[in-house]
């Protein structure tokens, strides 16, 4: 390349000093892909590229083939990247389609800082709804008609409510397991895992592929704030019935949903995880979640909101060894990269909310994310009638991507984060960041992966 005086160090270079290698710098482009391990020097000149420019003709060709010099300014660069990521959502629309069971919107527990709080502003008539099997059967004939072509369905349907396994919900959730087993599914679970034991007749690895189980911590704290409405604290039970599913050989992930009043209890439960034998189970894993303020919804006096940068401060600072679930991502996305064995892929969004997920509610809604069931503003669509009706929020919801959002598309990591939450653009309720030091936590997860490259290449 000959030295083109238009050249400029690109806006989307991503540079991570390596902690396993001092002097050496980790060089990323956000829409090339490029990877490259260089002499901090290199990076030195680059960053300060052309000035002080003493790189051979040959470099400066390899570092523009690369995409870290580039003659883009950084208007066209941004337009470019705008337009991959509108490319790279339209094939994404195309792809898997998730499908969930909101089996009710009902719930056992009475957690103060739950987003689906104020469904029961709606009265009990709506907040006590639970699927039947008519709506189950014209679930399934919806799916065929969101996606004819099976082979591009999920293969889990997850089940979600409210609390989806409620002793009194036995029958109808055998029979959406039974008829999705039939027509070649499984089964991801969502639980707060009370009620578990009253549903071990379904508990085989030929139904359910996972389970979800969330607690509050330490069993004192846990048992003032996730406690039963009837029976009173759970957390005992909740033990119980984490290892009946690992006595089944069912795959369980427990979230620790965390504030500052309850962080401390991680590094415990850790222990007491490792003393009763969950914790090296290979079916077993335990993961940190931060509890989000939500204006108008858990404005519980109880709760001490920790920001992002406290939460992941506390994180690391903990002995337990856990990571934030998005570090986890990041960490192995790059170990696969670095073992050879995937390369990096790009995303233009935070999840499938926005490309293919259908969740169908026992009021007829289906909706794409989470956050939004019972809300009838995000409701996509309805199925309970002889064909879908979809609402307009479904275009807002799939087609909302990073090169659309005025908060992302101008980001160097747009393309390896997807932007943050849908919702939190949509409502701006919540009181964080919408990008919460990602660039801190892809520091850490790179190098913890590169770390850990080097180690096996030294065994």
């Amino acid at each position: 390349m000959a030295l083109d005086n238009s050249l400029r160090l690109s806006d989307y270079t991503i540079p991570i000093a390596l902690e396993a290698e001092p002097g050496k710098t980790l060089l990323v482009h956000g829409y090339t892909g490029a990877i490259d391990v260089v002499d901090s020097e290199l990076w030195q000149t680059l960053k300060d590229f052309p000035n002080g420019n003493n790189l051979s003709s040959e470099e400066i060709e390899l570092l523009g083939k690369r995409g870290y010099l580039t003659s883009k300014t950084t208007e066209e660069e941004r337009a470019y990247v705008a337009k991959f990521a509108e490319k790279l959502h339209e094939s994404r629309l195309k792809l898997q389609k998730n499908f969930g069971f909101v089996v009710t919107y009902d719930c056992n527990f009475r957690c103060p800082y739950c987003f689906e709080n104020a469904i029961s502003k709606h009265g009990t008539a709506w907040s006590k709804q639970s699927m039947t099997p008519e709506l189950v059967d014209r679930a399934f004939e919806a799916m065929l008609e969101i996606e004819p072509r099976k082979e591009l369905h999920k293969k889990s349907i997850l089940l979600y409510g409210g609390e989806p396994l409620l002793r009194e919900n036995h029958d109808i959730v055998k029979y959406i397991v039974e008829k999705g087993v039939e027509n070649g599914y499984r089964f991801s679970v969502i639980t707060n895992g009370y009620d578990l034991d009253y549903y071990e007749d379904l508990l085989t690895i030929e139904n359910f592929i996972d389970f979800q189980v969330s607690i509050d911590g330490w069993r004192e704290y846990h048992n003032r704030r996730k406690y039963h409405f009837r029976e009173g604290g759970s957390f005992d039970k909740v033990m119980s019935n984490i290892g009946l599913l690992l006595k089944h050989d069912i795959p369980v992930s427990v979230r620790v949903n965390t504030e500052r009043g309850n962080f401390k209890d991680i590094d415990r439960l850790t222990e007491y995880f490792k003393e009763i034998g969950y914790h090296d189970n290979p079916r077993f894993k335990m993961y940190v979640a931060n509890i989000d303020e939500i204006k108008g919804v858990n404005k519980a006096k109880s709760l001490k909101y920790m920001g992002k940068e406290e939460f992941l401060a506390n994180l690391k600072a903990s002995s337990s060894g856990l990571s934030h679930s998005r570090e986890e991502r990041i960490h192995r996305s790059f170990s696969r990269y670095f073992n050879g064995r995937k390369r990096l892929s790009f995303v233009a969004e935070a999840c499938t909310g926005q490309t293919g997920t259908h969740l169908f509610a026992p009021e007829g809604g289906i909706y794409t994310c989470l956050e939004t069931v019972g809300k009838k503003e995000h409701s996509i669509g309805y199925f309970n009638r002889p064909a879908i009706e979809w609402t307009e929020a479904r275009s807002r919801w799939f087609g909302k991507h990073v090169g659309n959002s005025d908060n992302c598309r101008d980001c160097k990591y747009a393309l390896f984060c997807g932007g943050n939450c849908a919702i939190k653009e949509f409502e701006g309720k919540r009181e964080t960041q919408l990008c919460f030091r990602y660039s801190s936590i892809l520091n850490d997860a790179v190098n913890k992966a590169y770390s850990e490259f080097c180690n096996n290449k030294q065994v």
